[in-house]
C-alpha cells in the first residue's frame, strides 16, 4: 500500500509520517529528492531553492514527475510506504495510477500554524522565515499558484482522499489517526501481505532441501490458499543429495549451470507439482511462488500445466532469456516478489 501525504506548513504532516514509520512503512520525501539535487549543485537548501527546483523538475518531466521518480524508487508493487510532501494536483494523479495508493491531507488554521512556527523556532533555533503573521501567510501564498508546473497546494488538499483539520495538541493528533489506522488494518506493514506471505513460506520449504549445491521451496496456491508444496532433492526412495545421491552434484570440479541432464536432484517446483497429482489437487490456473526463478525444463511443466502465474525472489542466471521467451508466448505471467526474511 502507498499513502501519500499533504498539507500546509506544520499542520502535522510529520506525525502522520511518524506513525505510519511505526506500523512498518518505508518513506520518500519528494522534498527529500528537491534537497539531494540542491546539494549536489552547491544551493542553499531552504524552502525556496525547494520551490524553484520542484518546478525546473516538472517543467522537464511533466506536472506529475516528481511524484513518477519516489514511485519508481519503490522496490515491489506490494511494498508498503508512505510518500510526504505531495504538493501539486500532477502529484495526486501520478499518485492515484499508482497500485493502492491514497492521499492523506492534514490543515491548520494559519493562526495555529504560526504559533506552531514561532514556538518551534524558539526551542529549535531553526529560521521559520516568519517574522510576523501576515509574512508567514504571505510566503505560503507562493504555494498557492496558478503556474501547472508550481505549487499548488490548497487545489492538492482538496484531491486528498481524507483531510485531518488539526488544531489540537500533537497528542491528540496522534490519538486521533491510531484510531484512524485501527480502522485501516492494511496500514499496518508488519502484517505480511500476501504475496510476502506465500514467498516467505517457500523460503522456509526450501530449507527441507537435501541438495547441496542450491536449497529452493516452491508453494502453489490459489484464490490465497495454499495446494501444494515441494523442495529440491533426489526422488523419493533415494539417497539424499547431501549423502551423495546425487553424483553431479557432488562433483565439485563441474561449473554451476552446466551438464544439469546429469543431475538427479528433482526440482522443487516439480516436487510440488508431482504432490498435488498424488494427493487428487487441481492447480490449474494457480500462482506459484518459487525462492528461484525457474529453470527451462520446470517453465515447460509449468506452463503445461498450466500455472497462470510465476512468483520469485531470486534469478536462475543461465537460462532467464529462454525462460521469459516461452513464458511470454504462452501467457504466463511472472513477477518478482521479494521477502523481508
Amino acid at each position: 500500500m502507498i499513502i501519500g501525504v499533504t498539507g500546509t506548513n506544520l499542520a502535522g504532516k510529520s506525525t502522520v509520517v511518524e506513525l505510519l514509520l511505526a506500523r512498518g512503512f518505508s518513506s520518500i520525501s519528494l522534498s527529500d529528492i528537491l534537497r539531494a539535487i540542491a546539494r549536489e549543485r552547491g544551493l542553499p537548501v531552504d524552502r525556496a531553492t525547494l520551490q524553484r527546483l520542484g518546478n525546473e523538475f516538472r517543467e522537464r518531466g511533466g506536472p506529475g514527475a516528481l511524484m513518477q521518480e519516489a514511485l519508481r524508487r519503490i522496490p515491489s508493487k506490494t511494498s508498503s510506504y508512505v510518500i510526504d510532501s505531495v504538493r501539486t494536483p500532477g502529484e495526486v494523479n501520478a499518485l492515484h495510477a499508482a497500485n493502492e495508493a491514497l492521499l492523506i491531507g492534514v490543515d491548520a488554521d494559519p493562526a495555529v500554524r504560526f504559533a506552531r512556527a514561532k514556538a518551534r523556532e524558539a526551542s529549535t533555533g531553526r529560521d521559520e522565515n516568519a517574522l510576523s503573521f501576515d509574512e508567514f501567510v504571505a510566503r505560503e501564498a507562493l504555494e498557492n499558484t496558478d503556474n501547472p508546473h508550481g505549487q499548488q497546494l490548497r487545489t492538492t488538499l482538496g484531491m486528498a482522499d481524507l483531510i485531518i483539520i488539526n488544531n489540537g495538541t500533537q497528542s491528540e493528533l496522534r490519538a486521533r489517526l491510531e484510531r484512524l489506522f485501527a480502522f485501516m488494518p492494511s496500514t499496518d506493514a508488519r502484517k505480511l501481505e500476501w504475496g510476502e506471505y506465500f514467498i516467505s513460506i517457500a523460503k522456509l520449504v526450501s530449507k527441507r532441501g537435501s541438495c547441496i549445491k542450491r536449497q529452493v521451496g516452491a508453494v502453489i496456491v490459489k484464490e490465497r490458499h495454499l495446494l501444494s508444496a515441494g523442495y529440491n532433492g533426489t526422488p523419493r526412495g533415494a539417497p539424499n543429495c547431501d549423502v551423495g545421491g546425487c553424483a553431479r552434484c557432488n562433483d565439485h570440479s563441474i561449473p554451476s549451470g552446466t551438464r544439469l541432464e546429469e543431475c538427479t536432484c528433482v526440482h522443487a517446483e516439480v516436487n510440488a507439482i508431482a504432490q498435488a497429482a498424488r494427493n487428487g489437487v487441481s492447480i490449474r490456473d494457480a500462482d506459484i511462488y518459487v525462492t528461484n526463478f525457474p529453470c527451462l525444463s520446470c517453465a515447460k511443466l509449468l506452463a503445461n500445466v498450466p500455472i497462470k502465474r510465476v512468483f520469485y525472489s531470486d534469478r536462475y542466471a543461465h537460462t532467464d532469456d529462454a525462460v521469459l521467451s516461452l513464458f511470454r508466448t504462452v501467457g504466463v505471467e511472472t513477477e518478482f516478489q521479494p521477502s523481508r526474511w
